[in-house]
């Protein structure tokens, strides 16, 4: 399953450059997350963003 992640992020992030045009630096290569973090629902890849009342968005 570990493969798969990786060769998909690999073929999503070639569709996302080539539909939006950005340079390839853009994205990272490597992913900064793992599987386990991808799966886990309570899991986020970076701090929520809170509105300006303190609400998480």
């Amino acid at each position: 399953m570990q493969e798969v992640f990786i060769k998909q992020y690999r073929n999503g992030k070639k569709l996302f450059l080539s539909a939006r045009g950005v340079t390839p630096h853009s994205i990272p290569e490597a992913l900064e997350f793992t599987l386990e973090q991808t799966l886990d629902e309570n899991s986020l890849p970076w701090p929520p963003a809170a509105n300006s009342e303190g609400s998480v968005l």
